[in-house]
């Protein structure tokens, strides 16, 4: 049986390979979805806008930690 975690995982890599992120952004796709449970991270993709390709790799949470927040956000407090 599926834990909750592997579910959202596999959810959340279902909605990249399905364009779900991007799908209002004219000109930007997701390419190349791959799990990775192998590595430091569980997920790599190609973002794509025109010419230009970025390679993406990424952990995915359910929720941002305090501390995680606290590096995305200045002056986040929690």
């Amino acid at each position: 049986m599926e834990t909750r975690e592997a579910q959202f995982e596999r959810r959340m890599v279902d909605a990249l390979r399905k364009q779900v992120p991007v799908k209002d952004l004219p000109g930007v796709r997701i390419a190349q979805v791959r799990q990775e449970p192998e590595r430091p991270f569980d997920v790599s993709f190609e973002l794509t806008s025109g010419k230009n390709r970025i390679l993406v790799f990424a952990e995915i949470k359910q929720a941002p930690s305090p501390s995680c927040w606290r590096r995305l956000v200045p002056g986040y407090s929690a």
